[in-house]
């Protein structure tokens, strides 16, 4: 693809489409010929059990892997069709907040935010020093740019990764699990911040990978849930609240009592063996 036909508008609304998409690592399939789409302009939060393939999604969307077949379509370009040149190119559109902020621990806050600047462009330090302060200002860190990242607390660090994710004012912005660790204080500042973003920037697609219903709630506009190599719902998030889909209400209403008792066990304990393990605790626990 040539130089021009990557000539973006700056302010456009880009759809993501997922076109009979395989993923997976070698020989193990983890998500297997699904279709869906994430609405331009939009928060869309991906949901799914622990390994069912949500952090794996997003490394793909991001470019770190290439699927095992299908495409990935970034408005209307097949992102693995591309040349090199083109690639990187659409690739620093791409804002990415990583589960821990990855930040690197030798720069201060502001270095730590201002490096894509520094690194691939020509702007002068003053210019990049007024564009760190206000994404620092953005997300609430405008006086801690002289601090370094073990002097921060994890929701402050996470905050930092997504004002570095900003500097670049991409169309669209990747977040991997950006409550995830936080205490309900930071957990909905956190969620705060990426609604009150998303109406400073109205044409930035957003793709929140996330576990937290709480969340959902807050900031989804549009809901992707993954179950069993699949796509089990796809739409909007006032569609979802509706549903009486048994596997998606355990999802929303945070329902993990099991309702059956798992009989499809590999390994069966022999009773005796279970009462040689319980005396023995026992005897161990009623020692003074």
């Amino acid at each position: 693809m040539n130089n021009a036909a990557m000539d973006m508008e700056p302010t456009k609304s880009w759809n993501i489409r997922l076109v009979d998409l395989t993923l997976g690592y070698e020989d193990k399939v983890i998500l297997d010929r699904i279709n869906a789409s994430m609405p331009g302009g939009k928060i869309t939060v991906i949901l799914g059990g622990s390994g069912g393939g949500k952090s794996t999604l997003l490394r793909h969307l991001v470019g770190l892997r290439k699927p095992l077949s299908g495409k990935i379509m970034l408005d209307k370009y097949d992102l693995f069709e591309l040349s090199d040149k083109s690639f990187r190119a659409l690739r620093r559109r791409m804002g990415m907040l990583f589960q821990d902020g990855a930040l690197l621990g030798s720069l201060s806050l502001a270095d730590n935010v201002g490096l894509p600047l520094k690194e691939h462009t020509g702007l002068s330090e003053k210019t990049i020093a007024e564009v760190v302060q206000y994404n620092l200002d953005l997300v609430g860190l405008a006086d801690y740019g002289d601090y370094y990242p073990n002097e921060l607390s994890g929701g402050m660090r996470k905050r930092a990764g997504l004002a570095r994710a900003m500097i670049t004012s991409p169309p669209i912005l990747l977040c991997d699990e950006p409550t995830s660790g936080l205490d309900p204080i930071n957990a909905a500042q956190m969620d705060a911040l990426l609604v009150s973003l998303k109406k400073q920037n109205p044409d930035m697609t957003i793709v929140v990978v996330s576990h937290d219903i709480e969340s959902l709630y807050t900031i989804a506009d549009h809901v992707m849930v993954l179950n069993n190599g699949g796509i089990a719902y796809n739409g909007s998030m006032e569609d979802l609240k509706q549903t009486k889909d048994p596997f998606l209400r355990r999802f929303l209403d945070r329902n993990t009592i099991y309702e059956e008792t798992r009989e499809d066990l590999r390994f069966a304990m022999r009773p005796e063996t279970r009462n040689k393990v319980q005396n023995a605790l026992d005897a161990w626990l009623d020692k003074g």
